[in-house]
C-alpha cells in the first residue's frame, strides 16, 4: 500500500525459493489437499542475499535479513484461464493457512495461469486476463506471474512460480519539516495506470489518479517520505505528478508539479529536496543489483 515514512530510506534484494502447504479452491467450498490434487502451485519465498549499496559514490556490501512473501504481499490470487475464460480461482490473505501454496483439481489440457501478489487495500477484481483492477484504484507493491501451463493426465502437475514486480514507484523525500497546519498531502498524476493487463504485465488505462496521505500530529515537525505506485504502460513511461499540501479545511498550503517523471517496472524514481521552504539539496544515487530488487534508478533534487 502507498505509505508515509519518517526519516527512513531502504532498499531490498529478494529472490525466490519454494514454500509448501495446502489451501482451498475458490469455486468449490470443499478443501483440496495436495494428496488429492492434480495441480499444485508453489510460490517462492524471499531469501536473504548480500548486495552493494552505493552511497555518496562509495560501494558498501550490505546483508539484509531473510524475509517472507507475507512481509511484502498481503493478498495472493491464483487464477487459471481456459483461453479467455476464468476456469478456476483462489484468493488468500496473509495469515491464512497455506498462504503461498495452491492445490487444485483441473481437467487435463492447456491453460494460462495468473498469480498476483500485492499490498492493495483488498483483493483485486480479475475481470479478465487483460483487466485487473484494485479497490478504489489504489495500487500497492505488486508482483505477477502469467504463463502457459499444461495439465497432464494421470499425474500430479507441480508448477513452481517465480513472481516479478510489475509496478513502478514515485518516491518524494521531503527534507524540510512538515508544518503544523498540514493535514493532507495529495498526489495527483497522469501517465500511469491503476489497471493491469496481466497478459503483458503493463498498465492499460490512462489513469488520472489521486493518492492522499493523511498527516497526523506525530508526522508534523519533521521530514517525511511518500511513496506512490503505478503500472507503467511500456518500458519507458512518463508521469506528470502534482503534489499538494492541504490544511484541515482543504486549502492549498504549497504545491509542486513534477513534469516528465521517468518510470519503469521495478524501479524507483526519487525526488528529494526542500518542499515547503526555499533551496534544494544535492543529488544522491542508490543502486541495487538484482532483477527482483527495487532499484533507485534516478534521484532528482527539486
Amino acid at each position: 500500500m502507498n505509505r508515509i515514512m519518517r526519516n527512513v530510506r531502504f532498499t531490498l534484494l529478494v529472490c525466490l525459493m519454494p514454500l509448501f502447504s495446502s489451501c482451498e479452491k475458490a469455486f468449490e467450498q470443499n478443501s483440496v489437499t495436495e494428496k488429492d490434487a492434480n495441480v499444485v502451485i508453489r510460490i517462492a519465498d524471499f531469501q536473504q542475499l548480500s548486495f552493494e549499496d552505493t552511497v555518496d559514490g562509495r560501494k558498501m556490501m550490505t546483508t539484509r535479513s531473510a524475509v517472507s512473501l507475507s512481509d511484502y504481499c498481503d493478498y495472493l490470487q491464483f487464477v487459471v484461464f481456459d483461453e479467455t475464460e476464468k476456469l478456476s480461482s483462489m484468493n488468500q490473505k496473509v495469515g491464512d493457512e497455506g498462504y503461498g501454496h495452491a492445490a487444485m483439481k483441473i481437467a487435463p489440457g492447456s491453460y494460462t495461469l495468473m498469480v498476483l501478489a500485492h499490498k492493495a487495500p483488498s483483493y483485486a477484481t480479475v475481470s479478465s486476463l487483460t483487466k485487473v483492477t484494485f479497490p478504489g484504484n489504489q495500487v500497492g507493491d505488486t508482483f505477477l506471474y502469467c504463463g502457459a501451463i499444461t495439465v497432464e493426465d494421470n499425474k500430479q502437475n507441480t508448477f513452481n512460480v517465480t513472481l516479478g514486480r510489475c509496478v513502478s514507484m514515485f518516491r518524494l523525500c521531503v527534507e524540510d519539516n512538515l508544518p503544523d497546519d498540514v493535514a493532507k498531502m495529495k498526489f495527483y498524476y497522469t501517465g500511469g495506470s491503476s489497471t493491469l493487463d496481466a497478459s503483458t504485465g503493463w498498465g492499460n488505462v490512462n489513469s488520472r489518479q489521486t493518492v492522499n496521505f493523511d498527516i497526523s500530529a506525530a508526522d508534523r515537525g519533521g521530514p517525511a517520505v511518500f511513496e506512490v505506485f503505478t503500472f507503467p504502460h511500456e518500458e519507458y513511461s512518463d508521469l506528470k505528478m502534482t503534489v499538494t499540501a492541504l490544511d484541515a479545511q482543504g486549502q492549498t498550503l504549497c504545491e509542486k508539479i513534477f513534469e516528465k517523471v521517468p518510470i519503469q517496472r521495478n524501479r524507483i524514481t526519487q525526488y528529494k529536496g526542500v518542499f515547503f521552504g526555499s533551496g534544494q539539496t544535492s543529488d544522491s544515487h542508490i543502486t541495487v543489483a538484482g532483477d527482483t530488487a527495487w532499484t533507485v534508478h534516478q534521484t532528482v533534487a527539486y
